[in-house]
């Protein structure tokens, strides 16, 4: 039913909201971490752009054949990197 859906969606959402915040925990904990250990921000970067670029490989390669389906997951993975810049500057 169209009411079943859409609690379904609210559900879900609920669900990536509570894993966007524990996420960005973990990346500014990760952040501070890296400091200590004389980490610089080039090496967040070369770090995040190779994890992203992977991402996008996996993307491309499991849904060529369903494009609203890669999409939906390009759509997250800009999503996930504006989290990581986001982070990144408030850390």
């Amino acid at each position: 039913t169209k009411r079943g859906f859409l609690e379904s969606k609210i559900l879900h959402h609920g669900y990536w909201v509570e894993e966007s915040i524990r996420a960005k925990n973990a990346r500014r904990e990760l952040l501070r971490l890296g400091r200590l250990v004389g980490l610089n921000s080039q090496t967040f970067d070369q770090i995040d752009r190779a994890l992203l670029d992977e991402l996008a490989e996996i993307v491309a390669a499991r849904f060529h054949y369903s494009p609203a389906t890669a999409r939906d997951y390009s759509r997250s993975l800009v999503r996930a990197a504006a989290s990581l810049v986001e982070t990144r500057l408030a850390a």
